[in-house]
C-alpha cells in the first residue's frame, strides 16, 4: 500500500529526469553547433593568408628540354631556349683489374693519389695534351695503409677531392670509376700515385696505358637564351629569371625553342573559396537540422521529430548574423570587388552557398589584387617604395609610422693589403690550408702545393672554387681581388644577420696573403618600425612584419626602397576574412558568446532540477516515514482491537454455553 502511494506521490520526480534529459540533450546539441561554427571558422582564416595569392608558377613547353623551378620571390617573365648541348662532367677508368673488392691494392704504407682538374684535348693515351685547370689546386688523397681495393675507393670517397669512384664488375674483373663531381670543360682529371699503391691505381690522359679508359669528357653546356650564345660549365640556370633555376635536362630538338615562363598563379584562390563555400554549407545543414521543427501528429498534441534546438531562437540569429556579413560591403575594397557577390560567392533560395568559378576567374584575371583587398583587407601607403604582401587575424584596422633603421647586406671579409705575398704561389703542405666559418658551415679550402697561382685574379678564383666545393649550390661565395684596394674579399651567398665569414684556428696560409685567424664579418638585417615598434624582418623577402602583440601584428611588406629613415605611414582596412572571423569569434566567445550562454543557461537549468530532485526526494522521504509510522501505528491499534475481539468473542461464546447448561 505504502509503495503504491509513494509512486503516484513520485510522478514529479520522473517529471523532472525528463526535464534533466532534454536538457543534456541541448547542451550536447550546442556542442554540435559550436564545433559546426569553429570548423567554418577555420575555413575563414584561411582567406586571411596570402600564401594562395599570385604565387608564381613556372612553366615550360617542352620540360623534357629544359625544366623550371620557382621560388616565392621568382619574378614573371618569359624566355626562349635552344640546347645544343648538356654539361658533363669528366669520367674515367683507372688503369687496374682485380680480382675482387677485398684484393689488396696498397700493400704498404699510406700513399697518395693527386688528383688535377683541367681540360683534356686529343685521343687519350695517343698524343693527348692535359691543360691544369689555374682556378683549382691539386686535391692530394691520403690512401690508408695495405688498403684492399673497396676500403681505397672508400678513402677517395671520403676525401672531398671533386671526385666520385665506384667500383664496377667487368668480365676480366673489378675496375674503378672515377667522375668528377663538378660538370664542365674543365672538369676532365689526371689521378696519379705515388708510394706504395698498385701502379695501375690510377689514370692518366698523358700515359699510353689509359687508351681506352675515358669514359666521358667535361663539356659546358652549350645553348641559346633568345638568340644569345651562352657556354656554361653547368647544367642549371640561375640568372635568366629572377628568383628562378632552369635545369637543362637534354638537347632541343633541331630549330626547336622551349618557351619558359613564369607567371602569376591563384588556382589556390579557388581552392580555399571551394573550402569555404563547404564549411559554410556544413555548418548551415547541421544549424537547420537541430533547430527544424518536428511534425505535428495532431490538434493539440506536440510536435514530433523535430531537431534538439527546435525552433531555437538563437540558432536564428546566428544564421542570420552570419549571413549579413556577405551583403555588406567591405571598407576601402576596390570598386567592383567590395562584396563576395562580386567575385561569384552568393546564396541560393534554399540557402546555400555557391561558387561560381567562371566569375571568379575573371575577377582574378582582371584585378587579382583587387580580390585580395576584398578577402583580406587592404594596406595603403603614403610614399612609394613599399609592396604590400600579407597580413593575418590579428591585424587591425589603423594607421601606422614607418622607418626604415637599416638594410641588408651580405658578409664581407677583406683581407689585409697584399704588398708582401709572392706570385706565382708556391705553396707546400704546411701552409696552403684556409679555414672558415661560412654562415655556419666549417669549411676547409687547400690551395695547390707547389707552382700554383700565376696571379692574384688566379689566386681568387681559385679561392672560391675550393671554398665552393665544400658548400652547397645554394650557398656559394664570390672571392674577388680588388686591385685598387690591393685586398682579397670573400662575400657570402647569404643576406642578413646569418651571414658570416670568418677565419678560423687551423688556418696556415702565410701572413702576407691578408688572412688572419680571428678575422670575421657578418652580414646585417633589414630593420626598421611598424607604429613606433620594432618590426620583425625577412631578409629573403626584403620585408617588414608587425611585432606579435602590435596593432600591426602579422602586416608584412616588401621594402622595394631601402632609403633609410621615417618613410610616412601605411594605413590598413580589414578585409571580408577578417571581418566575418570577428564575428564568428563573437559567436564562438568562451566568456559571453551566443553559444556558451545557451549552454550557462541550460547548466542553470539542470541545476535547479538537481535542486527540485533534491528537495523531492527529501520530501518523499519525510512523507514515507509518516505514512509508515501511521501504518504501524494503525496496525498496533487494529491489533489490540482483534484481540479485544477475540476476548469479547470467547467471553459470549462462554455466556452462551453457561446459559445452555442451565
Amino acid at each position: 500500500m505504502i509503495t503504491k502511494l509513494m509512486a503516484i506521490e513520485a510522478q514529479p520526480l520522473t517529471q523532472l529526469n525528463n526535464k534533466e534529459v532534454k536538457a543534456q540533450s541541448k547542451i550536447s546539441a550546442w556542442g554540435t553547433v559550436k564545433n559546426a561554427v569553429a570548423a567554418f571558422q577555420t575555413a575563414t582564416q584561411t582567406l586571411q593568408t596570402a600564401t594562395a595569392f599570385n604565387q608564381p608558377k613556372g612553366a615550360s613547353s617542352h620540360s623534357d628540354v629544359a625544366s623550371i623551378t620557382t621560388t616565392s620571390g621568382s619574378a614573371v617573365g618569359s624566355i626562349n631556349i635552344e640546347v645544343s648541348q648538356l654539361a658533363k662532367a669528366g669520367k674515367a677508368t683507372l688503369i687496374g683489374t682485380y680480382a675482387s673488392n677485398t684484393t689488396v691494392v696498397n700493400p704498404g704504407a699510406a700513399s697518395t693519389m693527386t688528383v688535377q682538374f683541367g681540360t683534356t684535348s686529343g685521343t687519350v693515351g695517343s698524343g693527348a695534351t692535359f691543360v691544369n685547370d689555374p682556378a683549382t689546386s691539386a686535391k692530394n688523397i691520403t690512401i690508408r695503409a695495405n688498403a684492399t681495393l673497396e676500403q681505397a675507393v672508400a678513402d677517395i670517397n671520403g676525401s672531398n677531392a671533386g671526385v666520385n669512384a665506384r667500383i664496377v664488375s667487368t668480365p676480366t674483373g673489378k675496375r674503378v670509376v672515377m667522375e668528377s663531381t663538378a660538370t664542365g670543360s674543365k672538369t676532365d682529371f689526371r689521378a696519379m700515385i705515388s708510394g706504395s699503391i698498385h701502379n695501375q691505381f690510377a689514370y692518366d690522359p698523358l700515359n699510353n696505358g689509359s687508351v681506352g679508359n675515358e669514359l666521358v669528357r667535361g663539356q659546358n653546356a652549350q645553348y641559346k637564351i633568345d638568340d644569345v650564345a651562352i657556354s656554361a660549365s653547368q647544367n642549371t640556370i640561375t640568372d635568366a629569371l629572377t628568383g628562378s633555376t632552369i635545369t637543362l635536362n637534354k638537347v632541343s630538338t633541331s630549330g626547336v625553342k622551349t618557351s619558359v615562363s613564369v607567371t602569376r598563379d591563384s588556382e589556390g584562390v579557388k581552392t580555399q573559396l571551394e573550402s569555404f563555400v563547404k564549411a559554410f554549407n556544413e555548418m548551415n545543414t547541421t544549424l537547420r537540422s537541430l533547430s527544424a521543427y518536428g511534425a505535428s501528429p495532431g490538434k493539440g498534441q506536440s510536435p514530433v521529430g523535430g531537431g534538439a534546438l527546435s525552433g531555437d531562437a538563437t540558432i536564428r540569429a546566428i544564421q542570420t548574423e552570419v549571413r549579413s556579413m556577405f551583403n555588406q560591403p567591405v571598407p576601402g575594397a576596390p570598386k567592383g570587388y567590395s562584396s563576395m557577390v562580386d567575385i561569384g560567392v552568393t546564396f541560393a533560395k534554399d540557402g546555400t552557398l555557391s561558387l561560381d568559378s567562371t566569375k571568379l576567374s575573371t575577377a582574378l584575371t582582371n584585378n587579382a589584387d583587387g580580390v585580395r583587398q576584398l578577402l583580406m583587407g587592404r594596406a595603403q601607403f603614403s610614399q612609394s617604395g613599399f609592396t604590400a604582401l600579407n597580413s593575418n587575424s590579428l591585424t587591425k584596422t589603423g594607421t601606422y609610422g614607418i622607418e626604415v633603421t637599416s638594410t641588408p647586406s651580405k658578409a664581407k671579409l677583406v683581407s689585409g693589403t697584399l704588398g708582401a705575398a709572392t706570385f706565382p704561389t708556391s705553396f707546400t703542405a704546411a701552409n696552403n690550408t684556409l679555414k672558415l666559418n661560412i654562415d655556419g658551415t666549417l669549411v676547409t679550402a687547400n690551395l695547390p702545393v707547389g707552382p700554383g697561382f700565376a696571379s692574384k685574379n688566379f689566386m681568387a678564383t681559385g679561392m672560391q672554387n675550393a671554398i665552393n666545393a665544400s658548400l652547397p649550390s645554394t650557398r656559394q661565395v664570390t672571392v674577388a681581388y680588388n686591385s685598387g684596394a690591393d685586398k682579397f674579399e670573400i662575400t657570402s651567398g647569404k643576406t642578413g644577420s646569418i651571414s658570416k665569414v670568418e677565419v678560423l684556428a687551423g688556418s696556415t696560409l702565410p701572413a702576407a696573403y691578408g688572412f688572419s685567424v680571428g678575422n670575421s664579418a657578418t652580414g646585417t638585417s633589414l630593420a626598421g618600425k611598424i607604429g613606433g615598434i620594432t618590426a620583425l624582418s625577412d631578409d629573403d623577402s626584403m620585408s617588414l612584419i608587425g611585432a606579435t602583440g602590435s596593432g600591426a601584428t602579422g602586416l608584412k611588406f616588401r621594402v622595394d626602397d631601402a632609403t633609410l629613415g621615417s618613410r610616412g605611414t601605411v594605413s590598413f582596412a580589414t578585409g571580408f576574412a577578417y571581418n566575418l572571423g570577428g564575428k564568428l569569434s563573437t559567436i564562438l566567445s568562451s566568456s559571453n558568446g551566443a553559444i556558451v550562454t545557451r549552454q550557462n543557461g541550460l547548466n542553470s537549468d539542470i541545476s535547479r532540477i538537481d535542486d527540485q530532485r533534491t528537495r523531492l526526494n527529501d520530501k518523499l522521504s519525510r512523507m514515507e516515514t509518516t505514512l509508515r509510522k501511521q501504518f504501524t501505528a494503525m496496525d498496533s491499534t487494529v491489533g489490540k482491537y482483534n484481540q479485544l475481539s477475540s476476548y469479547l468473542s470467547s467471553q459470549l461464546q462462554a455466556l452462551v454455553g453457561s446459559t445452555s447448561n442451565k
